[in-house]
């Protein structure tokens, strides 16, 4: 009797002791799940008029200083916004798409692949985005009028529709950058750069250079001009992370360090 109460209780104790190392283990993926979702959940958007989190805050102030241009103005504003969302689509399922395609890669320990995918994914962008870009800006004007026929309120939208266009290919270059990092766990310093370099640069511009010129051009130049920004700050994050470079490196280490 004693013997098998021994046993018994040695039978709860591996149970118990497994049960915590289960536990464990999975607190453990769900912090890392949380650290690598978290960032992306706050600054996802779905495109430049209409945003979640932290963007909806600066372009919240942008509307409100639009606002303040009359009917006309607003017009033109809504009737590009009906057609923005089609460019953002190229630009976020890329980023998703490089981000899906490089974590696989990573998991299965190739590196190599993770580099042609960021060199596929940029590639296929600029050749979809342009062409997109170049067809809306032969056709936008008749494009607006269907929303809406006053020539002030299409040259209004035009205006806009050049220079929003022409910041989503820097939109394209850091949400594919960004998604590149995402790939290898790196998901904080892309979301702390795009918060500084969009969010703060739309707060800046507004308070300090529109007011030197208060027009709806300078308003619309805060977006390729915070794009560019993010786009360059995502670039020097990835030459300094330099993540393939250095899981290849990791790699290498292991491999010397084997016993023969």
């Amino acid at each position: 009797d004693i013997m098998s109460r021994g046993k018994i209780d040695e039978i709860k104790f591996i149970k118990g002791h497994v049960m915590v190392q289960i536990i464990v283990k999975v607190l453990l993926i769900m912090v890392v799940l949380f650290a690598l979702a978290v960032p992306g959940f706050i600054l996802r958007k779905t495109n430049l008029v209409h945003s979640d989190s932290l963007y909806s805050i600066s372009n919240i102030l942008i509307q409100s200083t639009v606002n303040g241009f009359g009917t006309d103005t607003i017009a033109g504003w809504t009737a590009y916004g009906k057609v923005d969302s089609f460019f953002w689509m190229i630009s976020n399922a890329l980023g998703i798409a490089i981000t899906t395609f490089v974590g696989q890669n990573f998991g299965a320990g190739n590196p190599q692949r993770c580099k042609k995918t960021l060199l596929l994914c940029l590639g296929e962008g600029i050749c979809i985005l342009g062409v997109a870009i170049a067809a809306i800006l032969f056709w936008g004007k008749p494009l607006l009028s269907i929303f809406d026929s006053n020539p002030e309120v299409i040259e209004t939208g035009y205006i806009r529709l050049m220079l929003v266009v022409s910041a989503h290919s820097f939109s394209l270059l850091y949400e594919v950058m960004a998604g590149y990092l995402r790939g290898f766990g790196i998901s904080l310093a892309p979301a702390v750069i795009t918060t500084i370099c969009v969010c703060g640069i739309r707060f800046g511009w507004i308070q300090l250079i529109f007011p030197q010129n208060p027009t709806f051009w300078t308003i619309m130049t805060v977006y390729p001009v915070s794009l560019a920004a993010t786009a360059l700050a995502i670039f020097f994050a990835l030459v300094y992370y330099r993540p393939a470079r250095r899981f290849t490196a990791i790699q290498k280490n292991k491999t010397k360090s084997q016993p023969a």
